[in-house]
């Protein structure tokens, strides 16, 4: 439709790649407002919108949906990120840079050489509900999808529990928990009273040692 090819285009003309992008900051329309480039551009935002065209499907159970919209924008998005992802000497797919939302704010500080774990997430998060998607859809890669998701690197982490990236703790009061994207939203690392993971621990007792202030 006529945002898909809009999106498509600009998704060409920023990272010169084919495939589907969406800008973090849009018009109603999805048309690019500009903004801090490090969150207006961001590579992942497509990933995260992902999850919509999942849920809708999971909840629903729409077939028609699935083939027809899920399945197509995630092939789109998949198609992007196979040319923008880069092998590196630790045998991982990585981006070329990272961020997360507004840490360091508009600053060069706020772009990582290394992956965000927000970044991160979002790309493990995509890569395992699309081959959920592409089975339910009768696609035979579902395998490729998943192969794609154990070549991401592991999380940031150190004693302080999740990083927003290798080398950068969360060490000021922030307004986004971004570093914790795999817990929520997104759900990929499980917990239960019973048997908290300890890097959750550790980021939850690590929020509570910054404070809310900002």
């Amino acid at each position: 439709d006529v945002c898909s090819s809009d999106l498509k285009a600009w998704t060409k003309n920023y990272f010169g790649k084919e495939g589907l992008n969406v800008p973090g900051v849009t018009t109603i329309s999805g048309k690019e407002m500009g903004g801090w480039i490090q969150y207006s551009g961001s590579p992942t935002t497509a990933a995260w919108l992902a999850q919509h065209f999942y849920w809708q499907w999971k909840y629903t159970g729409d077939k028609k949906f699935l083939r027809e919209k899920a399945y197509v924008y995630f092939n789109d998005v998949e198609l992007f990120f196979s040319q923008l992802l880069q092998r590196r000497s630790d045998g991982y797919l990585h981006l070329p840079l990272s961020s997360s939302p507004e840490y360091h704010d508009n600053t060069i500080k706020a772009w990582f050489p290394d992956y965000t774990n927000y970044d991160l997430a979002l790309l493990k998060y995509f890569y395992s509900t699309g081959a959920e998607v592409a089975a339910a859809s009768y696609d035979r890669r579902p395998n490729e999808w998943l192969g794609m998701m154990q070549d991401l690197p592991p999380y940031a982490s150190d004693s302080t529990g999740f990083l927003i990236a290798t080398g950068q703790p969360l060490d000021e009061s922030h307004r986004h928990h971004a570093h914790l994207m795999a817990v929520y939203p997104l759900g990929l690392i499980q917990n239960s009273v019973q048997e908290r993971d300890p890097l959750l621990t550790a980021s939850l007792r690590q929020l509570e040692k910054i404070g809310t202030r900002w």
